[in-house]
């Protein structure tokens, strides 16, 4: 998905679960509600970022802990007899 059409699309959603918010009268189903509309924001502005190329794809920790997952190899993995 090209990163504006993903934008839209979180834009959207959010605008959704703030007319929920904004529609009940159940105060769970209105804190449940925004905070989805707070994590669809979030990733919005995410797919907005990487769109302009202000972003990376991976923030400098989160490399960092791949390269260790990659290094570490497969020596987690419980073996699986035939």
């Amino acid at each position: 998905m090209h990163q504006p059409d993903r934008a839209a699309l979180c834009r959207r959603q959010e605008a959704e679960h703030r007319r929920v918010a904004a529609d009940t009268n159940l105060p769970n189903v209105r804190k449940v509600a925004l905070a989805a509309a707070t994590a669809w924001a979030l990733q919005a502005e995410e797919a907005e970022a990487l769109g302009s190329g202000v972003a990376r794809a991976l923030s400098d920790d989160d490399a960092q802990i791949a390269r260790e997952f990659l290094a570490d190899g497969d020596e987690d993995t419980p073996e699986v007899d035939s």
